[in-house]
């Protein structure tokens, strides 16, 4: 329930068509859905320090 509340139905569908794509991408060449996965785990995290640097900006953290 506090994926629900931290995200929202439409954050939680997005991450659904992600798997879902790189799986799909998978299945006709591992090596390139294993790079599709490295790299949106890269981007996540990035966008983790930007909003955790921001929260800290205005106070937040």
């Amino acid at each position: 329930m506090s994926a629900i509340k931290t995200l929202g139905y439409t954050g939680i569908g997005g991450i659904v068509l992600v798997i879902f794509g790189v799986a799909l991408v998978s299945v006709q060449d591992p090596i390139i859905g294993a790079g599709l996965m490295l790299a949106f785990a890269g981007v996540a995290l990035v966008a983790r320090g930007i909003a955790t640097s921001v929260m800290k900006l205005f106070g937040m953290a």
